[in-house]
């Protein structure tokens, strides 16, 4: 009974001064994690801002398709030499970039049962019809002629084949297509 008295005669409390201390420690510490919190939020919402801003410039650049495919085949009409077709970009859609030569360049892949590759920069082209530059922009027209003569398996009659033109930024272009049973001078191959 004695400790207990002494105890209580002894009772010295928190005083106020000492508990604002503790509460404003408190107060600060969860003020730092806060603001480490949403700097993160704020942070991560704007990468993703940029990134959906990116998407949305690649995918509204797109090609389309115009007009005939038109095949011309070798001079004993038993295989396609070369392939032309043009294209224009989509109404609405962001400049694409055509460039068959220098950085960000686009790249032209054939595909056929037999082969599939990256054709060189050698044996595509693309010409202005309408417009000029590397840039394909609304309203403007590109002629692609791509050579066949590379082909380790030649594009002969009655033959499905590929074309994937895939410009640095935006949608690929695919043009799914077979050749007839016999070749005449032009093919029409629509």
């Amino acid at each position: 009974m004695y400790m207990m008295r002494s105890f209580w005669k002894n009772d010295k409390g928190i005083t106020g001064l000492e508990t604002a201390i503790v509460l404003i420690a408190f107060v600060v510490v969860a003020a730092v994690f806060a603001f480490a919190v949403l700097t993160t939020g704020l942070l991560s919402s704007e990468q993703s801002k940029e990134e959906i801003i990116q998407s949305l410039e690649a995918t509204s650049s797109t090609l389309q398709l115009r007009g005939s495919i038109i095949g011309r085949p070798n001079p004993g009409l038993t295989q396609i030499d070369t392939i032309t077709f043009q294209v224009t970009n989509s109404a609405g859609g962001g400049a694409v970039n055509l460039a068959n030569s220098g950085s960000g360049i686009a790249v032209v892949t054939y595909i056929d049962e037999n082969q599939s590759r990256n054709l060189s920069t050698s044996e595509w082209a693309a010409t202005w019809l309408v417009g000029s530059g590397n840039l394909l922009e609304t309203g403007e027209r590109v002629e692609f002629t791509v050579t066949l003569t590379g082909l380790s398996t030649p594009l002969g009659t009655s033959s499905s084949f590929k074309i994937e033109v895939k410009p640095l930024q935006g949608a690929v272009l695919n043009i799914d297509k077979a050749t007839p049973a016999e070749f005449n001078t032009i093919v029409n191959l629509n």
